[in-house]
C-alpha cells in the first residue's frame, strides 16, 4: 500500500512539474506590444522636406534595441545628418535668413509602426554647424517628431518632420518625401 502511495505521489509530482515547465501561454493573453530586448538593424532612409520657406535634405540610420513581437513598438537609436536652410520670401531672389546648417544627430527614438503609417518621437544631441555664424558651431540638445506614410512597403512615401534645439531656438518643420529600406 505504501509503495502505491509513493508511486501515485511521484506520478502526480512529475505531472505537475511537467505542466509547469512546458506550459504554453494562452494566445489571447499574450501581449504582442510588450517590448523585448531584440537588438538589430532596423533601416535607413534619405529624405527631402520642404514647406514654403524651409528645405531640408538628410540621411539616417535606425538601430532598434527593444521591439515588440508584432513590431508595432520599437525603441532604439537614430544616427542622422541633415542639411537645412530657412529662406527669405523675397521676390527679387531668395537669400538665406537663417542657415544654412549642417547637423549631425544622435537620437533616442520611439517608433509606433503600422502597416503604412509610422510615428517617431526623438530626443538627443546634435552637433550644429552654421555656415554663416561660427558661434553656432556647437553641441545642442535636440527634439523631434516624424510622421511617415509609406506608398510602397516602407520604401517610399510622404514625410512630415519637425526638429528643434530649444537652447538656441533653431529648427525646422517640413513636408516632403523619403526613400529607404526598413526591415518589418
Amino acid at each position: 500500500m505504501n509503495s502505491i502511495k509513493n508511486i501515485f505521489l511521484l506520478t502526480l509530482t512529475i505531472h505537475l512539474f511537467s505542466n509547469f515547465t512546458n506550459s504554453q501561454t494562452d494566445s489571447l493573453k499574450s501581449n504582442e506590444n510588450k517590448l523585448l530586448l531584440n537588438p538589430h538593424f532596423s533601416g535607413f532612409h534619405i529624405e527631402g522636406t520642404f514647406i514654403l520657406i524651409v528645405y531640408e535634405f538628410g540621411g539616417l540610420f535606425d538601430y532598434d534595441i527593444y521591439s515588440s513581437k508584432n513590431n508595432y513598438h520599437n525603441l532604439g537609436l537614430r544616427f542622422s545628418t541633415e542639411y537645412y536652410e530657412i529662406l527669405d520670401l523675397n521676390f527679387g531672389g531668395g537669400h538665406s535668413n537663417e542657415g544654412p546648417y549642417l547637423s549631425s544627430n544622435i537620437y533616442v527614438r520611439h517608433t509606433i509602426a503600422g502597416s503604412s503609417i509610422w510615428f517617431s518621437s526623438l530626443a538627443g544631441i546634435s552637433y550644429l554647424h552654421s555656415f554663416d555664424n561660427q558661434k553656432l558651431n556647437k553641441v545642442l540638445l535636440r527634439i523631434g517628431l516624424e510622421l511617415k506614410y509609406s506608398f510602397v512597403e516602407n520604401r517610399f512615401g510622404a514625410l512630415f518632420k519637425f526638429a528643434y534645439s530649444p537652447t538656441e531656438r533653431i529648427g525646422y518643420l517640413g513636408v516632403g518625401l523619403f526613400l529607404g529600406f526598413y526591415i518589418n
